[in-house]
């Protein structure tokens, strides 16, 4: 086997394994300096054209080479069939999806969501080919896993980190049938505009703001104003470990101020009251100030992120505000 060929291979095996790692599907892209890009489910239905449920209900295995001595590992030919159960979004037909993968290494992912009948949710551009969706199939993870059809299994695994469903409103999405319900609604009544928001999820990121920032893209629509006011009126109902008594304050700060930020949208006289009276909210980032001046006393750094941005969407709606207070040291002793 030649070197370019060896490469090929790895490569090919590399994205199989990729995919049976990420089996639940993960929405999420990486962040140039750390972190991830979620992207909702209700988001995926806006930006892809076509969005349809379907089946595994056969694999055909060939055996294309052993393996060693003169190849790395024993390499197979995939055949996936698929039954395509329900189309939520573009002009995708019923007929059968075969999905062929060429000489790949073992997965035994294939065998064991055949023999589940596990159902997926696949994402599709206009028109795309089987080959196309067949090459994006685990190096784009452009399908979510929905688990067993089987009645009274659990469906899905717990989600971790790197393989959460976000629905619009910030919860993580474990059931099958809960993703299905919202992707039908959302399919049969999506809003007039394309455009997205982009919160950040404080839990999964690192404490700093700065290593690992995680983000989800959710729609501009109704649901976001709603969204905006709960995250600023009871930010706990969107924190998973309320016991990390160091974090819990500072998540709930970034959640606040998540939510003044999604107001940005929604002018009306109901929001400019709210965001007026949060010009002197006590929200605020703490950390220990270093510069010089400060370094040999206990000086905290309080900045008041709130105030801050209810100010900025006041100033790009144009209401004339004074400039509240967004940063101050305290010194104690």
């Amino acid at each position: 086997m030649n070197a370019n060929k060896v490469i090929s291979f790895h490569l090919r095996l590399t994205l199989v394994w990729l995919g049976a790692l990420l089996f639940v599907a993960t929405t999420a892209g990486a962040q140039p300096g750390g972190g991830l890009d979620y992207v909702s489910l209700e988001a995926r239905l806006l930006q892809t054209p076509v969005v349809f449920q379907a089946t595994l209900t056969n694999f055909a295995k060939t055996l294309v080479h052993p393996g060693p001595p003169d190849h790395p590992y024993a390499a197979y030919d995939y055949t996936l069939t698929f039954r395509v159960n329900h189309v939520f979004k573009g002009g995708r037909t019923n007929q059968p999806l075969v999905l062929k993968f060429a000489d790949v290494g073992t997965c035994v992912e294939f065998e064991r969501w055949t023999t589940n009948r596990d159902a997926f949710l696949l994402f599709a551009s206009n028109g795309e080919t089987e080959a196309s969706l067949a090459s994006r199939f685990f190096g784009e993870v452009n399908f979510i896993l929905l688990g067993p059809t089987v009645r009274g299994k659990n469906l899905m695994p717990e989600p971790d980190t790197f393989n959460r469903v976000y629905d619009q409103n910030l919860i993580i999405l474990t059931q099958p049938a809960d993703i299905l319900n919202r992707a039908r609604a959302f399919a049969r009544n999506p809003p007039a505009t394309t455009n997205t928001h982009k919160f950040y999820l404080p839990e999964p990121s690192s404490i700093d703001h700065y290593f690992f920032n995680c983000y989800l893209t959710v729609p501009v629509d109704p649901l976001l104003e709603n969204t905006a006011r709960h995250l600023i009126a009871a930010p706990d109902d969107f924190i998973a470990a309320k016991t990390n008594a160091a974090r819990v304050p500072q998540w709930r700060c970034d959640l606040r101020a998540e939510g003044v930020g999604a107001l940005q949208y929604f002018k009306s006289p109901r929001n400019l009251r709210l965001l007026k009276s949060l010009l002197t909210a006590p929200d605020c980032d703490m950390n220990k100030d270093w510069s010089a001046q400060y370094q040999s006393r206990n000086a905290i750094h309080k900045n008041y992120v709130v105030r801050r941005r209810a100010f900025e969407v006041l100033q790009g709606w144009d209401i004339p505000v004074p400039r509240p207070v967004t940063e101050e040291v305290s010194i104690t002793k």
